[in-house]
Order: C-alpha cells, then sequence, then structure tokens
C-alpha cells in the first residue's frame, strides 16, 4: 500500500523526509547517503507495486518541476507519472525526499 501513500493524486511536490537546515560544518556526505538509501528504499517498493521506473535520472523533466535532485526516477501509474528522488537545493537547506505528480 505504500504506492497510494506516495502517489496518490498529488499536484504538489510531497515531501516524504527532510533534514533540519544544516550549517556550513554538516558533514553532507554522510545525510547525502542516508537520504539514497531511504530514496532506495522506497523506490524498491514502488517497484514491486507498479514495475520498473520509465526513466532514471532523465535530464528531459517538465519545465514546471523545479527540484533540485541528485537522483531520481520517473514511474508510471495508473495513466499518470510521478517523479521520485531526493536532493537539496544548496549547502545549507534541508536535504529531501520528494514525490510528485508531473503534468
Amino acid at each position: 500500500m505504500l504506492v497510494f501513500n506516495i502517489l496518490k493524486n498529488q499536484k504538489e511536490a510531497n515531501i516524504i523526509d527532510q533534514t533540519e537546515w544544516l550549517d556550513e560544518d554538516s558533514s553532507l556526505d554522510n545525510l547525502y547517503e542516508e537520504y539514497q538509501q531511504k530514496y532506495e528504499i522506497i523506490k524498491s517498493q514502488l517497484i514491486k507495486e507498479v514495475g520498473q521506473p520509465v526513466h532514471n535520472n532523465n535530464l528531459l523533466v517538465n519545465n514546471s518541476l523545479t527540484l533540485d535532485l541528485i537522483e531520481y526516477s520517473f514511474f508510471q501509474w495508473q495513466d499518470n507519472y510521478y517523479i521520485l528522488g531526493y536532493g537539496q537545493h544548496d549547502q545549507e537547506t534541508p536535504i529531501f525526499l520528494i514525490s510528485q505528480k508531473l503534468t
């Protein structure tokens, strides 16, 4: 049932998890590794429930999508496309795990 919590008719970006705001001394490598692991866990569950992603880290992203993603995958579910990924806007902003329905 994870797919219904992640991909449920969302129109805005759905932040699944995120860090607090960071400072310049934060260890980004450890945090990136943690969020990559969280991303991979959810991605593998989505693969079990809806099938393989239709694209991984493809730069052909809808122009209205304004996420700074490090790694991401596109999934198709019920005639819609969704993106799952993790990223960060800049060094002090939170690292986030996110999903969004593409329009």
